[in-house]
């Protein structure tokens, strides 16, 4: 009937470990996203502009209304605050998450940004072994912001006057100087 004193120890060393294991999958998780965040998401910065944040919010976005939609299916509001509690964490990793391979796929599909992200990443990489403290506190955070920072950047992006493509402007003048002139 009674736990011996040994199954205790083994059970609160089996729950120290797990704990242990959980926190470091979490920091090392978001240390790579931090580092993807910096390279890839500084040289589509670089290359694309404030547009690639945008775009990277918008596809984020949508991934998340099925997450979130499920939790507004509940009926009454102390349900909903219950089931928003317990997806807020599943839900923000794996915004991160989606976010992060959103920035990588991008930037590899645009090859103009080798020419910032390599250098980058090779900064980061020397900076963990001159100063390994601040680069992963920094890389860390970094991770952890990115969906409030690609959020910021997109918000910028809106606010700002859209300059057509040259094509597109090209392609305008074109249909105007077609058009038949009227004789007055």
């Amino acid at each position: 009937g009674l736990v011996g004193l040994e199954d205790m120890g083994a059970m609160s060393s089996l729950c120290q470990g797990s704990i242990s294991l959980i926190g470091s999958v979490v920091s090392l998780g978001s240390w790579c996203a931090g580092l993807v965040s910096m390279t890839a998401g500084a040289s589509l910065l670089h290359v694309v502009g404030l547009r690639a944040a945008e775009d990277a919010q918008d596809s984020v976005m949508n991934l998340a209304q099925d997450v979130v939609g499920k939790a507004e299916e509940a009926r009454t509001s102390y349900r909903k605050a219950f089931a928003l509690a317990l997806l807020l964490p599943v839900t923000l990793m794996l915004w991160i998450a989606s976010l992060q391979c959103h920035l990588g796929l991008r930037a590899v599909s645009v090859p103009q940004t080798s020419k910032v992200a390599l250098p980058a990443s090779a900064g980061c990489l020397i900076s963990m072994f001159v100063l390994p403290g601040i680069a992963s506190f920094l890389l860390t955070t970094v991770g952890f912001l990115s969906p409030v920072l690609t959020w910021g950047l997109a918000e910028i992006s809106k606010k700002q006057p859209r300059i057509e493509e040259p094509a597109q402007a090209n392609e305008e003048k074109s249909d105007e100087q077609t058009e038949p002139q009227e004789d007055h």
